[in-house]
């Protein structure tokens, strides 16, 4: 019971979903520039709804729904995207070999979040994504989707929320099944701005 009473007192009370909010941020992913957009809004008390955008070199695209529930300074999400691409590769990199995520993706994340002194927000997350089919080229102009459920890769992110709506993240993608390696993962960087609504 002493045990059931300290966890308690540990993870702290639920915490009040974010306010509904607006996001929108550009960088690199990799060597290639990226944006992300995302439309927030709190569902319940602790649960929020993110749908999100996101597309690297305006080539490589990923449309994705994300539900969180918030107790205290952490909180654990599902994700549910769909990644496609409007070219076969990229810089002579095949796409369907890059941990992009391409076709049905779900993704189980968890996070972290304190505060500074200042007031800025600052964020840990990790996750780990499946892919669960693919499209794949049967011949020249053909594409067949394929059910291949896999453990597609892993990410590890660092974000900082600043005080009047600016943020910067970092976040380092290890592929797993992917066969794409990029100094052993693929590196994001993304500045942007959110806005309360």
């Amino acid at each position: 019971m002493r045990g059931l009473v300290a966890l308690g007192l540990l993870l702290g009370a639920a915490q009040a979903a974010p306010p509904a909010g607006l996001r929108a941020g550009g960088g690199f992913s990799g060597l290639f520039p990226s944006a992300t957009a995302g439309l927030r809004a709190p569902l319940a008390e602790a649960v929020d709804l993110e749908v999100r955008y996101d597309t690297v070199a305006g080539l490589a695209h990923d449309v994705g729904l994300t539900g969180r529930w918030h107790h205290a300074a952490y909180d654990v999400g599902l994700a549910v995207a769909h990644g496609f691409f409007g070219v076969e590769d990229l810089g002579g990199i095949q796409l369907q070999h890059a941990p992009l995520g391409e076709g049905l993706t779900t993704a189980l994340v968890g996070g972290w979040t304190t505060h500074t002194a200042r007031g800025h927000a600052v964020r840990l997350e990790a996750g780990l994504t499946a892919r669960w089919w693919h499209v794949d080229d049967v011949d020249v102009g053909t594409q067949d989707r394929v059910f291949d459920p896999t453990l597609h890769h892993a990410h590890v992110e660092v974000g900082v929320d600043f005080v009047g709506g600016l943020f910067l993240r970092g976040r380092a993608v290890l592929p797993i099944q992917a066969e794409l390696r990029v100094l052993g993962y693929l590196p994001v960087v993304v500045v942007g701005r959110a806005w309360t609504l």
